[in-house]
């Protein structure tokens, strides 16, 4: 699913460059500020990828304003060499390089908060959340016979525990019973 989203991130980005650039070299005309659009495509490449194709994307953002202003009749080509646009490549620069980190450090983060959600924070084992979706994927199966049984345990004081085919040793409090697949029980039975 991540990958899907950052896939369709980046080819939004590149179509709306490509949108960008042919609205700008047509449209454009002085005061109008179509060139303030490529921020669009840089921001989508970072949320994407990192800082350092954003700052590519920035880069390539750049070129593709000069080119415009090049292209474009309503506009003088000698404002491709003025400070505005040294700005604007600064701007779009820093602008993809903060947002390609923040959204990395994000992905980062997120990936270890996954990482937590599943395991105990002191001993790095798999925690409750884990076991239960285990239970509910019905994912144990029995090593020793290679069937599949339910397993529970003996909630009842002073129930007599019994033995699963001389699986168990006489005295647990475990008894088993045929696999089933039922929502209220599957918090105290386990697939063996």
């Amino acid at each position: 699913m991540r990958d899907r989203l950052r896939h369709a991130l980046l080819i939004a980005a590149a179509v709306s460059g490509f949108a960008i650039f042919g609205a700008f070299a047509v449209y454009e005309e002085p005061g109008l500020g179509l060139g303030h659009f490529f921020y669009v495509p840089i921001i989508l490449a970072a949320l994407a990828t990192g800082p350092a194709i954003s700052a590519g994307a920035a880069v390539i953002a750049t070129a593709m304003y000069a080119s415009g202003v090049i292209i474009n009749s309503d506009v003088s080509p000698s404002e491709v060499f003025t400070t505005s646009t040294g700005i604007r490549f600064v701007t779009f620069v820093t602008v993809g390089i903060v947002t390609g980190y923040f959204a990395k450090r994000n992905r980062t983060l997120l990936a270890e908060l996954r990482l937590l959600a599943d395991r105990d924070a002191l001993t790095g084992l798999p925690n409750t959340r884990v076991f239960e979706r285990a239970i509910g994927n019905g994912s144990f199966t029995s090593s020793l016979s290679g069937s599949s049984s339910a397993v529970s345990t003996s909630s009842r004081r002073g129930s007599t525990p019994t033995t699963c085919s001389g699986r168990w040793p006489r005295g647990c409090c475990i008894r088993c019973r045929p696999a089933t697949r039922s929502r209220a029980s599957e918090t105290t039975r386990l697939q063996c």
